[in-house]
């Protein structure tokens, strides 16, 4: 291939990619517009339909995103049928319970165990109701 072909092929892929990028810009910035327009119950839907990874993009989102309606199914597919008041800080609880249980099994190995104080599940207030 000529290198003229080459060069003219990569400058046409960067500026496609710097459209795409403004692109997105523009559809988070109408996407966050469009949210924050919605009643809670229809951002709990969105929500709920989204992963678990999507990130809140303003304190409003932040606090339908950590409510109960968000997290329960969640936490019972996870974990199961769990009995529990704010299912998004059991999950976060779980999380790092996990997290501990695997650097004390790498610790027993090594053979270094030392003293270890097992976690304490804290005693957490209620979720935030936003329904």
């Amino acid at each position: 291939m000529d290198s003229a072909l080459l060069v003219a092929i990569q400058v046409m892929f960067h500026l496609s990619l710097i459209k795409f990028v403004d692109d997105l810009k523009k559809l988070i910035i109408y996407y966050e517009y469009i949210m924050n327009e919605l009643p809670t119950e229809l951002q709990i839907c969105v929500f709920d339909f989204l992963n678990i990874d999507f990130l809140p993009f303003n304190k409003n989102s932040l606090v339908v995103f950590r409510s109960n309606p968000i997290w329960k199914p969640k936490v019972f597919e996870i974990y199961g049928s769990v009995i529990n008041h704010n299912y998004y800080m059991y999950y976060k609880w779980q999380k790092k319970l996990h997290l501990k249980s695997l650097i004390y099994q790498r610790l027993w190995t090594y053979g270094c165990i030392g003293k270890i104080e097992p976690l304490v599940k804290p005693d957490w207030g209620p979720a935030v109701e936003v329904i």
